[in-house]
């Protein structure tokens, strides 16, 4: 890739132009201005080439970037080095595979350009009009250094991905990238972070639950689901997210053993499957189907619904649990009541949903398809 210097300046300054027209203060702009780079900057922001984005909200995205031939990850809108945790945080990511590299402007430049990484919320317009628009010529190039320019912008961190991490593979497709933001969060979460673009749930148990998935859970595993659970404001939403993980096996939990009996030397079970479903049309009830799939998880795993599920079976109480919050009924026997649950108590359930989804994508490898 060879990006354009010039197009990619001209992007920026007119971010901070059409955010700075809110401060109702007229200013002159002339699209003349430019950031000052060195050679190796300049190197780059010409040749780094992003790989796979996701916009997680309005401020946090992430992304996978290469240059020449390295590849890194890339967290947007978190604000990481005002923690007083921020070198534990280095040196944790560090072990699993992530080194975290210092900025430069051209890392600046072309990630603003390509992502449309927004200005901080917090940054008022005027000030942007008296920094950067304030005594402006038409005639003349107005340079600037790159870190008087990033400081309107959300914070920006990059880390290699070194040998050493087992979990993102060569390829760092976007589901590879759900499951690297997944890990990156999960070791942000108990930190004293206050501007973080979104609050996070109180997961004690299930947040080392989360990170384990990601080190090593099954690559067929959608971890967009797991991110948008761990994201989530609402307990019932992170439940639902991860019951979604579940959900995708119901049928594979049946037709597995049918197709183990009939024996099928010559044709696939991701063919057998798609014939089944069109000729036969089957579909298996909910808490059957979570029936026979509970059958293979650990008595660990179970222990975790242990003082929850009040005499059900594990079953018909995560049935229960999803019936409750998607369907509305005025019938409370057909209800689960969720005014004693607790911060912890969802965090079992939570912990529950993380360990059987582990366990049952291990069990049904080979019988998953991508």
């Amino acid at each position: 890739m060879n990006r354009s210097m010039r197009e990619a300046n001209r992007k920026i300054f007119s971010y901070l132009k059409d955010y700075s027209e809110k401060s109702g203060v007229s200013f002159k702009f002339y699209n003349n201005q430019r950031i000052e780079l060195e050679k190796e900057s300049q190197e780059w922001l010409k040749k780094l080439e992003i790989l796979a984005k996701q916009t997680s909200s309005l401020r946090l995205k992430f992304a996978f970037m290469k240059y020449k031939k390295n590849i890194y990850f890339v967290s947007i809108g978190l604000n990481i080095d005002s923690l007083d945790q921020a070198n534990s945080i280095d040196e944790n990511l560090l072990l699993h595979g992530l080194n975290r590299i210092p900025d430069n402007g051209g890392i600046f430049i072309a990630l603003v350009a390509d992502l449309d990484i927004p200005i901080r919320s917090m940054i008022q317009p005027r000030q942007i009009v008296d920094e950067v628009f304030y005594d402006l010529e038409e005639n003349q190039i107005a340079k600037y250094d790159y870190q008087s320019i990033s400081k309107f912008f959300e914070p920006i961190q990059v880390y290699e991905i070194t040998n050493e991490c087992r979990f993102i593979d060569n390829e760092c497709d976007q589901e590879t990238l759900w499951r690297a933001s997944v890990f990156f969060i999960a070791n942000l979460l108990n930190t004293d972070l206050n501007d973080f673009p979104m609050n996070f749930l109180d997961f004690k148990n299930s947040r080392q639950l989360f990170i384990n998935l990601c080190l090593d859970g099954s690559s067929k595993i959608s971890y967009e689901n797991l991110f948008y659970s761990l994201t989530s404001s609402s307990w019932k939403h992170s439940f639902l997210e991860i019951y979604r993980c579940i959900e995708w096996l119901f049928e594979i939990a049946f037709i597995s053993l049918l197709y183990e009996n009939i024996q099928l030397k010559d044709l696939s079970f991701a063919n057998f499957n798609s014939l089944f479903k069109e000729f036969i049309g089957w579909k298996p009830r909910e808490e059957d189907a979570l029936e026979k799939l509970f059958e293979k998880v650990s008595k660990d795993t179970l222990s975790y619904l242990e003082l929850t599920k009040d005499n059900q079976t594990p079953s018909s109480f995560i049935y229960q649990l999803r019936c409750s919050i998607v369907h509305f009924s005025p019938d409370p026997k057909k209800k689960v009541s969720f005014k004693d649950f607790k911060d912890n108590t969802w965090d079992n359930i939570i912990s529950f949903c993380l360990m059987a989804v582990k366990e049952l994508y291990e069990y049904y490898d080979t019988y998953l398809f991508e």
